[in-house]
């Protein structure tokens, strides 16, 4: 089963967000926050490092249950990104958020790494996969 929002500007997702959140809610309940804040992250990522000024920009956040998990697939047709140095930049979530303590900004993988089962990047860095146990 599966339930998917489109969208171009932060206004329509906060508006979306529910619905998603209803859709996963009905499955999981001990990490619905984990999943959502995750969400929100990879939307803001997206809006942030994607966008570059382009009117045409699209998101497809997707939530699938599958089994006792949850995927989570966020992709976007704005820029791409050096995924694979990011990701091998946050190894151990712990000691980045020491390191970053004081920082503002540059912690949204982190963020996901930690709260996630799983997460990978494909198509150059506009599409994130996040993988979740279903908890009740």
């Amino acid at each position: 089963m599966q339930k998917s929002i489109h969208i171009s500007t932060y206004e329509e997702y906060e508006i979306l967000e529910r619905e998603l959140e209803d859709y996963i809610g009905n499955y999981t309940v001990g990490n619905l926050h984990l999943v959502m804040y995750s969400i929100r992250e990879a939307v803001n990522n997206a809006f942030e490092h994607g966008i570059k000024r382009d009117s045409t920009f699209d998101i497809t956040v997707s939530a699938e249950i599958n089994g006792s998990e949850i995927i989570i697939e966020v992709e976007h047709n704005g820029d791409g990104f050096n995924h694979e140095e990011k990701i091998m930049s946050v190894k151990d979530t712990d000691q980045y958020f020491i390191e970053s303590l004081l920082s503002t900004r540059g912690r949204g993988i982190a963020i996901m790494k930690k709260c996630a089962k799983h997460i990978s990047y494909s198509e150059g860095g506009r599409k994130l996969t996040l993988l979740f146990g279903l908890e009740k």
